[in-house]
C-alpha cells in the first residue's frame, strides 16, 4: 500500500521521506523474514503471465527468503558493540542525567543497548533519530525548563526509525523548526484487553502535539503500513520550555548506502529463487503428452505407478515430454552469482576504505588507513549519543560539561581488501616492515586469529626459523663432495 499527499493532513509527508518509500519499505520487510515477504504478495513476487490464483499461492508458500540482509545487518552492529560504551568523565554528569547511562528510556535499556539498536537502525534505513524527552509529567501552561526540573521526572532518550519519521521543516538557523514522527501505544480494549494505537507526534521548538488515529483496529507497527488514514484526532498540546526540538539525526549518507543495494539483491535473490523452484518442479514432472484420446477418457487419471489409462483408439498415446535441464542450471549459476555478490556486498562496510572516501570527522578521529564504513557510523552514534546527553542537561536546567563525551569501542579487527593484504604481505617479504607489525597489522584484519599471541608467534617463528637454518647447514656438509686424492679432482687413464 502506498500512501497518498492528495490532501494536507497531519499525516501527509515530506518529499524527501516519498523519495525513500520503496527502499524503506523493503528494507522494513526484509528485516521481518519469510513470512513479511508473502505477505506482501506480488509487490515483491510478480505473478507469471496468466498464472492462476491458486498456482502463484502455491508458488509463494514455497518461496524462501535468503536472511543476507538481516545477517549484515546484525554483523555489522556487533562490532562496535561488542564491549560497553564508556562515558568519559562520567563525574561530571548531573545526578539527574547520570541515570540514564543504566536506564537511558526509563524502561531498562542502558545506552550501550539503545546505541547499538540506532546504529542497526540507521544501517537499515540510511538515517536514524534519537530523541531525548522529558517526563510525561503534567505541567501548567508555559512552564519553563526550572518547572520541569522540579517537578520530579526525568530525561530519556529513545530512537525514531526513519521509517516513522516522515515530515519535517527547518528554521534558518539550519535547526528543525517542526518534526512529526509515527508511533503506537497500548491502550485499554474492551474490559480486560489492550490494543495497539496509532500515534503522531508534532514538535516545534516552544510546544508538542500528539494525534491519535480513531480506528478500532491494531495499528500497524511501520507508519509505511498505514494507507492514507485521515481520520486523526488532536488530543493533546503542551508547552515546553527548551526553546529547540531536543533530536539529534544520525545520517549515513544522503543518498543510497551499500546496504541498499544489498537489499535489492536479497530480493532478487528471492525472486530467482522462486522461478528455480518453478522451473525444478518442471523438469521432475515434466509435461503429459496425450494423443487419440477422446473427450472424456482422460477424466480423473491420476499419476503414478499404479494407474492405468486405456484408450478406444489403438493408435492412443501417453508420454512424458521432459525438459533437458539446461535451464535449471543456468538458474542454479544465476543464483550462486546472487549469493556471491550477497556475500561481498554485505562485508563492503566492514572493509578499509582509501584515504579518499573519508570525512573530516573520521580524520581527526581515527587514523585515515583504520577507516571503515562501520567505524565511521560508530562515530556518528558516538557523537549523538553524546549530544543527548547534552539536551538531557538541558531538560534538567544543568550546564554541560564538555569534557563529557561517550565512547563507542573501535579497536575491533578490520576487514582488509585483498589490495591492501596483498601490499602487507609484500612490504613484509621484501624487509619493508618488521614481522612484528605484520602480524598485528594481519590480527587487526582478521587474517589471523584474534586469539593468537603475537609475542608468543614471534618466539615460535624465530625458533623455527633457526632449526630450519641449522638443517639446511647440516645438509649441505652431507650432500658436499669429499675431498679429492689427487688434488685435482681428476683420473688419470
Amino acid at each position: 500500500m502506498r500512501i497518498t499527499n492528495e490532501n494536507d493532513t497531519i499525516s501527509s509527508q515530506h518529499p524527501e521521506y516519498v523519495k525513500f518509500l520503496d527502499e524503506n519499505r523493503l528494507a522494513s520487510t526484509l528485516m521481518e523474514g519469510t513470512s513479511a515477504m508473502r505477505e506482501a504478495g506480488e509487490l515483491y513476487l510478480p505473478k507469471f503471465p496468466a498464472e492462476e490464483k491458486t498456482s502463484y499461492s502455491r508458488r509463494k508458500a514455497s518461496s524462501y527468503l535468503n536472511p543476507a540482509f538481516s545477517d549484515a545487518i546484525t554483523k555489522q552492529s556487533a562490532k562496535p558493540f561488542s564491549r560497553p560504551i564508556v562515558i568519559e568523565n562520567r563525574e561530571s554528569l548531573d545526578s539527574r542525567v547520570d541515570v540514564m547511562i543504566d536506564n537511558v528510556d526509563g524502561r531498562g535499556t542502558s545506552i550501550t543497548a539503545l546505541g547499538k539498536q540506532a546504529f542497526s537502525s540507521a544501517a537499515t534505513y540510511r538515517r536514524v533519530f534519537l530523541f531525548t524527552d522529558f517526563s510525561n509529567t503534567v505541567l501548567p501552561e508555559g512552564a519553563t525548563r526550572a518547572d520541569e526540573a522540579n517537578a520530579g521526572g526525568r530525561p530519556s532518550t529513545f530512537i525514531i526509525r526513519d521509517v516513522d519519521f516522515f515530515n519535517w521543516d527547518f528554521a534558518e538557523d539550519g535547526s528543525y523548526s517542526e518534526i512529526r514522527y509515527y508511533t503506537t501505544e497500548l491502550v485499554p480494549s474492551g474490559k480486560f484487553g489492550k490494543k495497539r494505537q496509532s500515534v503522531i507526534f508534532r514538535w516545534f521548538k516552544t510546544y508538542w502535539e500528539k494525534f491519535i488515529e480513531m480506528s478500532d483496529e491494531d495499528a500497524s507497527e511501520d507508519f509505511i503500513e498505514l494507507s492514507g488514514s485521515k481520520n486523526w484526532q488532536l488530543t493533546e498540546t503542551r508547552s515546553h520550555g527548551l526553546g529547540a526540538i531536543p533530536i539529534e539525526e544520525i545520517s549515513l549518507r544522503q543518498e543510497r548506502t551499500t546496504n541498499a543495494e544489498l537489499a535489492e539483491t536479497v530480493l532478487e535473490h528471492y525472486q530467482e529463487q522462486s522461478d528455480q523452484k518453478t522451473i525444478v518442479h518442471f523438469s521432475r514432472t515434466g509435461v503429459w503428452l496425450a494423443t487419440g484420446f477422446g473427450e472424456d477418457e482422460l477424466k480423473g487419471f491420476t499419476v503414478g505407478p499404479n494407474a492405468l489409462v486405456e484408450g478406444q483408439d489403438s493408435d492412443a498415446k501417453l508420454a512424458v515430454v521432459e525438459h533437458t535441464g539446461s535451464a535449471v542450471a543456468i538458474g542454479r549459476a544465476e543464483l550462486q552469482i546472487l549469493e556471491d555478490r550477497m556475500e561481498a556486498l554485505s562485508l563492503k562496510p566492514m572493509v578499509q576504505r582509501s584515504s579518499g572516501d573519508v570525512t573530516a570527522t573520521e580524520v581527526s578521529t581515527n587514523s585515515v588507513s583504520a577507516c571503515s564504513d562501520i567505524r565511521s557510523w560508530g562515530i556518528l552514534v558516538q557523537e549523538g549519543l553524546t549530544n543527548c546527553l547534552e539536551w538531557a542537561h538541558k531538560w534538567v536546567g544543568a550546564d554541560f560539561k564538555e569534557d563529557v563525551k561517550v565512547s563507542i569501542y573501535d579497536d575491533y579487527s578490520i576487514e582488509g581488501s585483498s589490495v591492501d593484504k596483498d601490499w602487507l604481505l609484500n612490504a613484509w617479504s621484501q624487509d619493508g616492515i618488521s614481522k612484528k607489525l605484520f602480524l598485528e597489522e594481519s590480527k587487526r584484519r582478521g587474517m589471523i586469529d584474534a586469539r593468537v599471541d603475537i609475542e608468543e608467534e614471534m618466539k615460535v617463528s624465530d625458533e623455527q626459523t633457526k632449526q630450519k637454518m641449522e638443517m639446511a647447514i647440516e645438509t649441505a656438509k652431507a650432500t658436499s663432495p669429499a675431498p679429492a686424492t689427487n688434488g685435482g679432482g681428476m683420473q688419470n687413464d
